[in-house]
């Protein structure tokens, strides 16, 4: 049994914002000697719930975003621009990493104070971006073209509230907890370089995102009172759920050779 007054606690958290593409381009012809970096995705937000009074404590953590794309873009209308990559690493940009959440129910107050459940869920995290071509060909590549990997999913801890001890009844029961870790990111798709033959060739695939780990610790219940044949109250249920792997990207990117950026 349980007599509440209010004190439940929730927490959401935001969004990370989209990486930055980088985008080349010219006429002619475009090198690219050295690293090309591109802006990750943004990372989403923690979220911590602490609840009173045996009540319910929430927190959903904010998700990861999307990792920038690198483009390559010939501008001239009638003349396909020629790529040279001598040596570096272009890469699309890695997926944001998701926030943690935490939630803590409150423990239980008073003769009939149940401890608070908690449930707690971080966030998912973000997709990796890619390397795109846009009316090119690669005439040299001596470098690394690859699609960049998925954000790591975000963490999820529950705590329940501890059952109140009772003075002559039974004591009262622990809070439940549900722990859920979020999902990795997915990387972005492996890039399709077109080469100056009218062949294609793919390039480097990205690394899934791992997903977030999950721990929950049910509340205990409270001590038996001082009256015959009382019982103490009973332990609260704990269930934790690891976030998934982020799952493979397609193959390859489709080639874009039509005229201007996406």
């Amino acid at each position: 049994m349980s007599l509440r007054s209010g004190g439940r606690a929730a927490a959401q958290s935001s969004q990370g914002g989209f990486g930055g593409d980088v985008l080349l381009c010219a006429l002619e012809s475009i090198n690219v000697d050295g690293a090309t970096l591109v802006g990750g995705g943004g990372s989403g937000s923690s979220a911590e719930a602490n609840a009173v009074n045996g009540s319910l404590a929430v927190a959903q953590a904010g998700p990861g975003n999307t990792g920038g794309d690198v483009i390559f873009q010939g501008l001239a209308p009638d003349a396909v621009c020629q790529v040279f990559i001598p040596s570096g690493d272009i890469r699309g940009g890695r997926g944001g990493g998701a926030g943690g959440a935490v939630a803590r129910g409150g423990d239980g107050e008073g003769a009939f104070g149940d401890g608070g459940p908690a449930e707690a869920t971080g966030g998912t995290a973000g997709n990796g971006g890619t390397v795109r071509f846009v009316n090119c060909v690669v005439a040299r590549n001596d470098g690394r073209v690859a699609a960049g990997d998925g954000g790591a999913g975000g963490t999820a801890e529950a705590d329940g509230g501890e059952g109140a001890d009772a003075a002559f009844f039974s004591g009262e029961d622990g809070g439940d907890a549900t722990a859920t870790g979020g999902d990795g990111g997915v990387p972005g798709a492996t890039p399709v370089i077109p080469l100056a033959n009218g062949q294609t060739a793919a390039g480097a695939p990205g690394s899934v995102g791992p997903g977030g780990d999950a721990e929950a610790d049910a509340g205990t219940g409270g001590a038996a009172g001082r009256l015959p044949f009382n019982s103490p109250g009973a332990d609260g249920t704990g269930s934790a759920l690891g976030g998934s792997n982020g799952a493979n990207a397609p193959a390859t990117a489709a080639p874009d050779f039509s005229q201007g950026a996406r």
